[in-house]
């Protein structure tokens, strides 16, 4: 096998093999950075890494560009820093920008944030912490069972920093509409028409014509990029009686504001569903 198909198969079974999730050698203490930004403005703070595992560990730091892909349930794809738009990576100094972690050890990067005098809306890039190839025999959190099946095979263990930055003015524009059933599924599309991601967590309740809770659920959490659509499903129980109903449906924009809709429906004694409201 030549090293480049290795070391490819390495990096797979770091992402999807059983193990990756317990593989915590490398830890970062902040997961996300968002902050309200001024044109212009200098930004300067740190964050630590840590090595937890019983092994040194060499790291090196930069930036890069990611966007959300479809269907915007949090699946990230990577890119050179500054090759997307709304991309701020280029913005992002880091210092050191390679560092060596000892066994247990933890060290401070800092990070300068230099804003564009003419930035607009949002922008997006993330900081990664990735470790030199280590050999899969090598790794600790595997059993020699593991370790002997996997012999011959490299990874690398990459973290990542978000940044997400958005100027004062920043527009933030949801749309939620196109309500319908389908079976007892009430489906409706999401928009981002503003100038921000959106990350999204949504929950409702249905109350029945007396004002009684007949359900309550969680929707699919969504990451959402500026000019992009995706369909979102609330399941309702089936053997909900005939009747009239209100489900009131609340989204929470990331810290931006909620949105709020109500959908008045009917089931019908055949089992349909309508809509016969939404309101806002």
């Amino acid at each position: 096998m030549n090293t480049k198909l290795s070391f490819l198969i390495g990096i797979l079974f770091l992402i999807f093999g059983g193990q990756s999730l317990s593989y915590a050698q490398l830890v970062v203490d902040k997961g996300k950075i968002q902050l309200i930004v001024k044109p212009g403005e200098k930004i300067t703070n740190t964050m630590n890494i840590t090595n937890n595992g019983d092994t040194e560990l060499k790291v090196k730091v930069y930036t890069e560009d990611f966007i959300y892909s479809a269907p915007f349930e949090g699946t990230k794809e990577f890119f050179t820093a500054g090759t997307q738009k709304d991309s701020n990576a280029n913005w992002i100094t880091v210092a050191p920008r390679e560092v060596v972690l000892p066994p247990k050890g933890q060290k401070e990067i800092a990070y300068v944030i230099n804003v564009p005098k003419d930035t607009q809306g949002g922008s997006q890039g993330v900081i990664i912490f990735e470790n030199l190839p280590v050999t899969i025999s090598q790794n600790p959190f595997l059993n020699k069972n593991q370790q002997k099946a996997g012999a011959g095979l490299s990874f690398i263990l990459r973290v990542g920093t978000l940044v997400f930055l958005q100027a004062e003015d920043t527009v933030i524009k949801p749309i939620v509409d196109k309500f319908s059933f389908e079976g007892s599924i009430l489906k409706f599309n999401f928009q981002n028409e503003g100038q921000a991601v959106l990350i999204t967590e949504t929950k409702y309740y249905v109350m029945d014509a007396d004002g009684n809770v007949a359900d309550r659920g969680d929707a699919q959490k969504k990451y959402l990029p500026m000019g992009q659509t995706t369909d979102l499903g609330l399941v309702l129980p089936e053997d909900m009686p005939a009747g009239e109903y209100t489900l009131v449906l609340s989204m929470d924009l990331g810290g931006y504001d909620t949105l709020v809709r109500e959908v008045d429906f009917r089931k019908n004694s055949s089992g349909t569903m309508e809509i016969t409201a939404v309101r806002e």
